[in-house]
């Protein structure tokens, strides 16, 4: 949002922790004036702060609960956004399969798989142990992690 001076954002997570991080990062960026914090997102808040945009970018990371949030029929204004999910179908199957049904008619869809980590990946900053250095980058995520770029068609 820094770099994008007439962006404003929109943060939603259930955890009230979370809302204090975000108001942090939102300071340091120098975007707090344009950025609000709610409480859990459904198809039908996304529908109504949808429904006042031209277009949008929706990014979403809510650790399985894809299938609550997204909802082509209560939420038709979907069809004009561009979206980044998260998937994560080890915590919740069918997922991918989901949102490609709710998404495949409005618009195009990427999926992006993630790919072992290796040293060579880690910023050349320190003498860390290459298996210190494996052991920060793993996320413990419990299975392979992919992303999907959904753009109207």
């Amino acid at each position: 949002l820094r770099l994008l001076p007439n962006v404003r954002g929109i943060c939603y997570d259930p955890d009230k922790r979370a809302h204090g991080l975000l108001a942090k990062m939102a300071a340091v960026n120098n975007v707090s004036d344009r950025v609000e914090l709610r409480n859990l997102c459904t198809p039908e808040t996304l529908e109504d702060d949808l429904d006042k945009c031209s277009s949008a970018l929706v990014i979403i990371d809510c650790e399985g609960a894809e299938m609550d949030v997204i909802d082509s029929v209560k939420c038709k204004n979907l069809a004009k956004a561009s979206l980044v999910i998260e998937t994560h179908d080890f915590k919740r199957a069918g997922v991918s399969d989901y949102l490609i049904e709710q998404l495949s008619n409005s618009h195009r869809i990427e999926i992006i798989e993630s790919s072992d980590r290796s040293t060579s990946d880690f910023p050349d900053v320190s003498d860390l142990p290459d298996e210190i250095k494996l052991k920060i980058m793993d996320e413990k995520r419990g299975g392979k992690q992919s992303w999907m770029i959904a753009t109207p068609v």
